[in-house]
C-alpha cells in the first residue's frame, strides 16, 4: 500500500494541514459529518476548540475562512493511517464501524492504482 496518509486527499487537506494527522483523525471519527461553525477567532466553547485547541481551530479558519463547515468523513484515508500505525483490519474496521471487506477492498483498491 501507498503512503498516502502524508498526502492526504484535497478535500481534507485544509483540516490535516491546520490540525496535525492524530487531531485531524480524531476530529473525523468525533464529528465527521456534522457541521461546525469556525469563527474568525476561536474560544474555549467552540467545539472543534474543546477537541484540538483554539489555535489549531483559527488556523483552520484561516484555510477556510470564517462561516459553517461540514466535517468530512474521510473513512479511507484514516483507515490507511492506521494501517500504517500497525492496525489490522479488524481493527480498523471496529474503529470506522464499517464491516472488514470493506476495509478489505479500500486496501485491495488503494494497491490496484499505485
Amino acid at each position: 500500500m501507498t503512503n498516502k496518509s502524508k498526502n492526504p486527499p484535497d478535500y481534507i487537506k485544509p483540516w490535516v494541514e491546520a490540525f496535525g494527522e492524530q487531531d485531524a483523525i480524531q476530529v473525523f471519527l468525533s464529528m465527521g459529518g456534522v457541521t461546525v461553525y469556525l469563527p474568525k477567532k476561536s474560544t474555549d466553547a467552540n467545539q472543534l476548540a474543546r477537541i484540538v485547541g483554539k489555535e489549531k481551530v483559527d488556523a483552520l479558519g484561516q484555510r477556510l475562512g470564517s462561516g459553517y463547515v461540514k466535517v468530512p468523513i474521510s473513512n479511507q484515508w484514516i483507515a490507511e493511517c492506521l494501517w500504517e500505525q500497525g492496525r489490522t483490519n479488524t481493527d480498523i474496521a471496529r474503529i470506522l464501524r464499517v464491516d472488514e471487506a470493506t476495509v478489505r477492498r479500500w486496501f485491495n483498491t488503494t494497491d490496484a492504482q499505485s
